[in-house]
């Protein structure tokens, strides 16, 4: 706890609250891969699709798709629900959970592209056959580290992350938002934090960098804010 920089907080009630969200994280999981007849319920614990839908829905208009970027972190398994809520075009890219054979069909906006099942040029061909499809892309950008990965500082750690998307959004002028879903309170809350835009005549290594450390500080920010979800 100490390392996040944070207020220092009871130990066994911050332990308590981790176990807590892990379980509840995990109910959603289960839900999904396996209740669809719940989606309906537990999509009232998601909280703050109708600002997103709004944000969303402006950046569409631009006809280029949209990235969100999330981490492995919070409230990751309500990352379906939450898009299903929204309603508009969307897919996550995802090994877990399987949202095969009609396991949204509560939310038909929502489909999956399998990180799982796919090589890395599928995968790509994939994502960018949906941007020029003007859907929203899910993508976390941590996890799976690869040799040559771009290592990144977090607190006092140092952490891979892909510049896949910086690149894609450099690329095609792709409209970004760092997705940042966390429990609170007993309710899952959801909130778009714009990344940063291309700017005239910047470099993409430049932007590449911008845009990460505006990633790091979404992430850092939420565990200074919620330090239980881990």
């Amino acid at each position: 706890v100490r390392r996040l920089a944070i207020s220092p907080l009871d130990r066994a009630m911050w332990e308590d609250e981790v176990r807590w969200i892990n379980l509840a994280d995990g109910r959603f999981r289960d839900c999904l891969e396996h209740a669809p007849s719940e989606h309906a319920a537990i999509a009232n614990l998601v909280a703050g699709t109708e600002r997103d839908r709004s944000t969303l829905s402006k950046a569409l208009d631009l006809g280029k798709g949209v990235i969100l970027a999330t981490a492995h972190i919070g409230a990751m398994f309500a990352g379906p629900i939450a898009m299903g809520k929204i309603g508009l075009p969307v897919s996550i890219v995802a090994s877990t959970p399987d949202l095969g054979e009609g396991r949204l069909s509560e939310f038909d906006n929502v489909r999956l592209i399998s990180a799982a099942s796919n090589d890395v040029v599928v995968l790509t061909r994939q994502i960018l056959r949906d941007l020029a499809s003007n859907r929203i892309v899910v993508i976390a950008i941590d996890g799976t580290s690869f040799p040559g990965m771009p290592r990144f500082d977090l607190f006092d750690r140092s952490i891979a992350l892909s510049d896949f998307v910086p690149r894609r959004a450099y690329k095609s002028k792709i409209p970004t938002f760092y997705s940042d879903l966390r429990w609170l309170d007993g309710q899952v809350t959801t909130t778009l934090l714009p990344l940063p835009e291309q700017e005239n005549a910047e470099t993409e290594a430049n932007f590449v960098a911008r845009w990460m450390q505006a990633y790091i500080e979404g992430i850092a920010s939420m565990f200074a804010q919620s330090p239980a979800n881990l």
